[in-house]
């Protein structure tokens, strides 16, 4: 039997990959580290790990190249810019930045029941029923509701007046 006292355990195994135990547990099980079982007087036996596994699975280091290859420069027409003229560039792009108009804010394409409701200015009742009875569109995420922005903004029961107001952004 191998002298296992030089076998590392999970956790040295794992600092010696830079990894987790359970990925070392992962490899175990996979087949790519042996392992055996140490014994330890008046304790269970512990899990130890093939070094010889552990210094195959270890990356390899990175070895920068003897020689760098030189980048040429790029071949240029344009005159070099002075930094005062580099200064009025920048100020130019913030000026014309600040001067375009800011975007629409995301909205989010489906509301929670409750959001509906409010959306809406009916209740969240009426809505879950008419949501169960499929007169409104609706779909269930789980135990909850969702309900389409635009088409709880445009629904209108059937044999209702249109409403007189907007309904309030969300």
């Amino acid at each position: 039997m191998a002298e296992l006292s030089e076998w590392l355990t999970v956790a040295e195994a794992a600092a010696a990959l830079a990894t987790s135990a359970r990925s070392i547990e992962r490899r175990i099980r996979a087949g790519d580290i042996e392992v055996q079982h140490r014994a330890r007087p008046g304790r269970k036996p512990e899990t130890v790990c093939n070094p010889a596994d552990i210094d195959r699975l270890k990356p390899a280091a990175f070895v920068m190249p003897a020689t760098l290859v030189p980048v040429p420069a790029p071949a240029s027409t344009h005159e070099r810019i002075s930094p005062a003229g580099t200064l009025d560039l920048i100020t130019a792009a913030l000026q014309a930045a600040a001067q375009r108009e800011a975007p629409e804010p995301h909205r989010r394409a489906w509301l929670a029941l409750d959001e509906a409701a409010e959306a809406s200015g009916l209740s969240a009742a009426f809505l879950k029923r008419q949501a169960k009875a499929g007169a409104i569109a609706a779909v269930r995420d789980g135990r909850k509701w969702k309900f389409h922005r635009e088409q709880v903004l445009q629904w209108i029961p059937a044999g209702t007046k249109s409403p007189k107001t907007s309904p309030p952004e969300i």
